[in-house]
């Protein structure tokens, strides 16, 4: 890539499933639970985080979640504190590989 490809943004963005708990059938163990430490319970929420260019047309999911409802009413600062360190150690991950992130959006 060119320098000015390098230059991206993360997008954080969140978008409602189907809640529901079943069995993986490869590995035998249950899915369907929230999977961020400040959320207890099945998950109703994808919270997805994606790094994209900016002067050349690029995206690439770099990591997900599953989230619930509850727990943003619940523990509202512990949310904010987990999330902001996800971004953090994606913005770090992202320069460590030569990736500039300019921006953050949501």
């Amino acid at each position: 890539m060119s320098a000015e490809e390098l230059d991206c943004v993360l997008a954080v963005d969140e978008m409602g499933i189907t809640p529901g708990e079943r069995i993986d059938p490869s590995t035998q163990q249950p899915i369907g639970r929230v999977t961020l430490k400040t959320h207890r319970g099945i998950a109703n929420k994808a919270l997805v985080f994606i790094l994209g260019g900016i002067s050349t047309r690029w995206k690439q999911t770099v990591a997900y979640f599953f989230t619930n409802s509850r727990a943003e009413e619940e523990t509202p600062e512990a949310v904010r504190e987990e999330i902001a360190y996800i971004i953090r150690e994606i913005i770090c991950r992202a320069e460590s590989i030569g990736l500039r992130v300019r921006s953050l959006c949501n």
